[in-house]
């Protein structure tokens, strides 16, 4: 979404651009302006879905849509000790998360920060400066995060939203 606006504000920009344009380069700059228009319509249509489903519900099924390929062996491994947590050290929702995970849980006994993309020591050093004194794993993933993986019932189980995350990772265990 972060990536959509800013791409709003930049059309924005050229419109503006466009209708003070003078001179030979005017209508150049207005059919780029159309042109930006119609691009961004089109993938603001197809970017943010046109349902009565909620957002959560909406993330969950573009993820689907991203990645269809399971969870490997490696993350399913680690959930089956405790909570998985994939998180980017630019996403700010992701930082939201685990600012709030590391607060409450800074050795992290009860969940497993793994970074799914950057660079492999960036989010090593921003949970260690956010006060988080566990291990942090690196491992690609090309689905929404942040996302918290855990393994219920012998099924793996996936939730996405601040709230639920933290509820999810500090509620006892059963």
């Amino acid at each position: 979404m972060t990536c959509l606006k800013a791409d709003l504000l930049i059309l924005a920009g050229v419109i503006c651009l466009s209708l003070v344009q003078r001179g030979k380069t005017k209508t150049p700059a207005r059919v780029m302006a159309l042109v930006m228009t119609v691009l961004m319509v089109a993938v603001a249509f197809i970017a943010v879905p046109i349902s009565s489903m909620n957002t959560l519900t909406a993330a969950q099924d573009i993820t689907a849509k991203l990645n269809p390929n399971k969870l490997d062996a490696e993350i399913e491994k680690i959930a089956e000790i405790k909570p998985v947590l994939l998180f980017s050290p630019k996403c700010p929702a992701c930082k939201e998360v685990t600012e709030a995970l590391a607060k409450l849980d800074p050795k992290g006994e009860k969940w497993q920060p793994v970074q799914s993309s950057g660079e492999a020591q960036e989010g090593v050093k921003y949970l260690k400066e956010k006060g988080y004194a566990g291990e942090v794993s690196y491992h690609r993933y090309a689905g929404g995060v942040p996302v918290l993986i855990i393994k219920q019932n012998g099924k793996i189980t996936t939730i996405y939203g601040k709230e639920n995350i933290i509820k999810a990772v500090t509620a006892p265990a059963k």
